[in-house]
């Protein structure tokens, strides 16, 4: 059984899939905005409970890795990996971008709102292979950009804005993926790297929060 975690955006979103198929067995997601950590093994061990399992049954973590919120992402990755490590059980770390794509049906456009009139972006095919290397945007570059038909995402309205011709994928202009799109992305991702087992924050942008001088930071 395999554990996923999402904690890139104001969502804490846990789910138990089956690491073959990427199939929901049971899921949970509060809304929180901030306050991750608080909640995340609370949540996690009521998820367990509610599905009749235990930590024992649980042979790979999935979790993203970003972009998205920076306390966050450390919450959720910090989490994974040390869960892994005490279950002696892989860890396999999925983007934003990836997990998003696996709703693609067309050529798609992800793209999240990074606020400071930048936009974080990836392009996929239709069969969700990534055509693009995921990158930060300025929103005045907006028109330049090559979009695809389809978007996805935070940011997807705002694309729209400037260029009508786009459309916004139903119910997929959200600020974090639906979990059951993190585990299928996870499921083939494990399937691919099943040694995985440290990832790492995925940030297009530097934190905003700096070392004290004299200090140094933590390693991710």
């Amino acid at each position: 059984m395999m554990l996923v975690i999402d904690t890139s955006g104001p969502d804490c979103a846990v789910a138990l899939c089956d690491p073959a198929t990427g199939k929901i067995i049971a899921e949970t997601t509060e809304n929180l905005g901030r306050g991750h950590a608080e909640r995340l093994m609370p949540q996690l061990e009521a998820l367990l409970g509610e599905a009749s399992f235990s930590w024992q049954n649980i042979t790979a973590i999935a979790c993203t890795t970003g972009p998205g919120s920076f306390t966050g992402l450390r919450v959720g990755i910090a989490t994974a990996r040390g869960l892994a490590l005490a279950l002696d059980a892989p860890c396999i770390g999925i983007t934003v971008f990836d997990a998003f794509s696996q709703a693609c049906t067309a050529p798609t456009s992800v793209v999240m709102d990074a606020r400071r009139d930048q936009l974080w972006v990836q392009h996929f095919s239709k069969t969700n292979c990534p055509i693009s290397e995921p990158r930060a945007v300025s929103l005045s570059d907006i028109d330049a950009e090559d979009w695809q038909p389809a978007l996805m995402g935070s940011g997807a309205h705002s694309v729209v804005a400037h260029r009508q011709t786009l459309r916004v994928v139903e119910g997929l202009d959200l600020p974090s993926p639906p979990i059951a799109l993190v585990a299928s992305a996870a499921a083939l991702r494990h399937a691919s790297h099943p040694e995985e087992t440290q990832p790492k924050p995925f940030y297009l942008r530097a934190p905003d929060a700096k070392p004290q001088h004299g200090k140094q930071e933590a390693p991710a």
